[in-house]
């Protein structure tokens, strides 16, 4: 029947198209391709193979989706292979710059505003502050190799860390509170939302006005159980990897 002749060039088209895609990625290693390589334009990579470009597509699509490429439209464009992602670990307790050089990034900040400010009232209730106290507010752009992974905004209760803007906050603020206040975090609670990125944030990042970004808004407790960090945290989604570490307990 014609439903089922349909059918079946459906199965020999995704058949196709999971061989070609095996094909592409022996291709991508065999070349030593990395993040940021060209990998070519449809018209030459389908020639190249000896597929169609309808197979080609369905195959680029599915590397696409699984973040190993990028289609770049324009004259310039084409296709590459996707930057590497930086891993979130919302398993430890560790500051950017570390998380970066870690992975084997290059670590840089970009300070947007530092200052001291009355605490409002969800800060207040974050941090645990009355009417009338006060709180630092930071606004960073985090970079790696260059370019913006996040935009953060940490406050931290004014009173607990004097003199705190005087001090270089370009790096850990983890680091500084650690070695000039004696103070280390112990536990963090992160909650994860998924956001568009408004018309200031994609400037900021340099991205699209509606780009997908995470969201984690952070509070941060130290051995004595006093907060001393209340954050929001908008990282690239396309950049970003969250990744959890998870180990059953003993029942």
């Amino acid at each position: 029947s014609i439903k089922s002749h349909l059918l079946m060039n459906e199965d020999n088209l995704g058949w196709a198209a999971e061989e070609t895609r095996t094909q592409i990625l022996s291709y991508i290693a065999d070349q030593e391709l990395g993040p940021g390589d060209r990998l070519g334009a449809e018209r030459s990579i389908a020639s190249a193979l000896n597929v169609s470009r309808t197979t080609l597509r369905l195959s680029l699509k599915s590397l696409e989706e699984t973040g190993i490429i990028i289609k770049v439209p324009g004259r310039s464009g084409g296709i590459f292979i996707a930057p590497r992602k930086i891993d979130r670990d919302l398993s430890h307790i560790v500051g950017v710059p570390q998380m970066l050089r870690d992975q084997g990034f290059t670590s840089g900040t970009k300070l947007i505003r530092a200052g001291i400010a009355l605490a409002d009232r969800k800060s207040q209730q974050m941090l645990g502050l009355s009417e009338g106290d006060y709180n630092f507010d930071v606004i960073r752009i985090r970079l790696a190799d260059g370019k913006p992974i996040s935009l953060e905004r940490a406050r931290f209760p004014s009173e607990l860390f004097p003199g705190f803007l005087e001090l270089p906050i370009g790096d850990s603020l983890y680091e500084l509170m650690k070695t000039h206040y004696d103070t280390e975090p112990d536990e963090v609670v992160e909650r994860i939302d998924i956001v568009k990125a408004t018309s200031d944030e994609a400037l900021i990042l340099g991205v699209a006005i509606n780009t997908p970004l995470f969201l984690i808004t952070r509070t941060t407790t130290d051995k004595i159980g006093r907060t001393i960090e209340y954050s929001h945290d908008l990282f690239l989604s396309d950049r970003t990897r969250l990744v959890i570490h998870t180990k059953e307990g003993a029942s």
